[in-house]
């Protein structure tokens, strides 16, 4: 018996009579194909399931994208963040009502009802937007900037509401595994007939073989089990090369596939697709969440604001894929510099925030300092070989414990930002608190 380790399955049966030999191999390839076709199943639900939710994605991609333009118009003034929610929300109509159409991948009743929840929700973003979109300098505008809050609950409330059609889509996995599981239990129910017809000679090899290959099938049953509850990082063992070694090969490729899978929406949602940077909403998530621990533990906290000096002007001088070069630049001087506690983010356009926890006023502005002064001794080299410098102005603002809500923490650090500006840009001002 100590052969069966050393040897494939189809040299083991070699070994005994020719009626034992028939019977162990019709007994292995009922049980390969139960577990062929568990993991076959398994591996064509996950690619079509994730074929079906790709408008998914894009569609939360491109309501996180709508944020950041309409924030940028908000900011900037600029028409082409206007231009840019315009074409962005042309987008989201058109593969919304892909997704609704009689032809829509999304076959379920409860993903349709999401997709009806991000329609209305849609509508309602249009017309409370459309009266922002309509000013010509909106910038600090009370009215706008609330109904920008609207806007950005109900796109991040949509966002959100399409993660349930990500719990449709396990489902389905699930569904389709216990098919699987049960074809399985058939085969093996099968299998077990016709060990019982054989010789009591069989026994000694039937129990060799039940621990050499059903020991291995039981695992791959139960990381099966684990993968449809949602556990992406449950893997089998290798330790062989035949075949139940190749279907565990399989089923780990699978696995990596569906955890790669996850990792790709998560930093979609949350990072912002130019510099790597914390996306605005993600910012604003863990500024909120740093405001409350501030706040608990009673901790100094500090915030600083800062965009690019002229970057209209880099645009129409270099190109803008020289533009998007010298954001990614900053982008990357900025995380040299900060600390590793601290928080940095692509706020809107040409503009950055940074997080800096255990900070209070006066100790935020030499790393401000350090910052601008870093970005300005930068070279920047454009794909054209031209040497592009930039500045930038700061604003710096500390948690007040008794300032109100978080959006009176984050206008005081954009009203140090609008003064380093009106100043002569290049420089760091910070908010005076009482």
């Amino acid at each position: 018996m100590a052969s069966i380790k050393t040897c494939g399955l189809r040299a083991q049966v070699l070994i005994y009579f020719t009626v034992q030999c028939l019977t162990l191999a019709l007994v292995s390839v009922i049980a390969f194909a139960a577990l062929e076709f568990t993991v076959n199943t398994l591996n064509e639900a996950s690619e079509e399931i994730t074929e079906e939710l790709q408008p998914v994605h894009q569609l939360q991609f491109k309501l996180a994208a709508v944020d950041q333009a309409i924030l940028g118009y908000l900011i900037n003034g600029d028409p082409r963040s206007r231009d840019a929610f315009i074409r962005l929300g042309a987008d989201i109509e058109h593969t919304l009502e892909a997704l609704a159409a009689p032809t829509s991948p999304l076959a379920h009743v409860e993903e349709r009802e999401v997709i009806s929840q991000v329609s209305t929700a849609w509508q309602t973003v249009r017309s409370t937007i459309t009266p922002t979109l309509e000013r010509t300098a909106p910038q600090f505008d009370p009215s706008a900037l609330r109904e920008a809050k609207q806007m950005l609950a109900l796109t991040n409330q949509a966002i959100r509401d399409l993660e349930g059609i990500y719990d449709v889509a396990f489902d389905e996995i699930r569904s389709e595994q216990q098919r699987a599981l049960t074809a399985k239990r058939n085969s093996l129910v099968l299998a077990s007939a016709v060990l019982g017809m054989a010789l009591l000679a069989m026994l000694a090899a039937g129990l060799s073989v039940s621990h050499h290959v059903l020991r291995p099938i039981s695992r791959l049953v139960t990381a099966t089990g684990y993968l449809g509850q949602g556990d992406l990082l449950v893997r089998v063992p290798v330790d062989r090369t035949d075949e139940i070694g190749q279907l565990a090969a399989s089923f780990n490729t699978m696995a990596d596939k569906l955890e790669e899978h996850q990792a790709a929406l998560e930093t979609m949602a949350t990072h912002d697709g130019l510099t790597g940077l914390y996306n605005h909403a993600e910012f604003m998530r863990r500024l909120e969440a740093e405001v409350q621990r501030a706040t608990r533990y009673r901790r100094p906290l500090s915030l600083l604001l800062f965009d690019v000096d002229h970057f209209k002007r880099v645009n129409d001088v270099h190109g803008h894929v020289a533009g998007d070069q010298v954001l990614r630049a900053i982008a990357a001087t900025l995380q040299q510099q900060i600390r590793p506690s601290d928080v940095a983010a692509r706020y809107g356009g040409e503009e950055f925030g940074v997080i800096l926890p255990e900070t209070d006023g006066p100790a935020a502005i030499p790393i401000a300092e350090r910052i601008r002064e870093a970005i300005a001794r930068q070279a920047i080299m454009t794909a054209a070989g031209e040497a592009v410098r930039v500045t930038i102005s700061v604003g710096a603002a500390d948690y007040q414990f008794n300032d109100g809500p978080l959006s009176t923490f984050v206008e005081a650090a954009d009203r140090a930002l609008y003064a380093a500006k009106k100043c002569g840009r290049n420089r760091v001002v910070r908010e005076e608190t009482t």
